[in-house]
């Protein structure tokens, strides 16, 4: 079940003006005998919302690593799963939940909740 407050952003038509960054997906390659290769082609011309840092109890519940936890949503219902990569500007963020939310009662899916992890690599 979606969060009400996702259903009211899908359904409003403001998401379009707060969509303001621009993001694209880098997808996992298929395991062969046992072994996963790099992360390979995705998705591009994606619109989402800026990412915002999550408390730290919803951290903690997504975070592979000693990495930040943000939030995002974007626009439309690509194929974005958890394990790909959201890829904003020049980083990366795996991804570790993305729901689809549907807007309304007409079954369609207007945007994909995400939450990403920003890997802090050790000094």
């Amino acid at each position: 079940m979606s969060n009400p407050s996702l259903k009211f952003l899908a359904s409003s038509p403001s998401f379009t003006y707060l969509a303001t960054v621009s993001a694209s997906t880098k997808k996992p390659p298929a395991s062969e005998d046992g072994q996963r290769g790099g992360v390979g082609n995705g998705l591009s011309g994606l619109k989402c919302l800026p990412l915002q840092g999550v408390q730290p109890e919803v951290a903690m519940m997504y975070a592979a690593a000693m990495g930040m936890v943000f939030w995002t949503a974007v626009q439309g219902s690509p194929d974005i799963e958890a394990g790909d990569v959201l890829v904003v500007g020049d980083k990366e963020y795996p991804i570790r939940s993305a729901e689809k939310v549907f807007s309304g009662d007409d079954g369609e899916y207007s945007l994909v909740s995400l939450f990403v992890e920003e890997i802090k690599t050790p000094l």
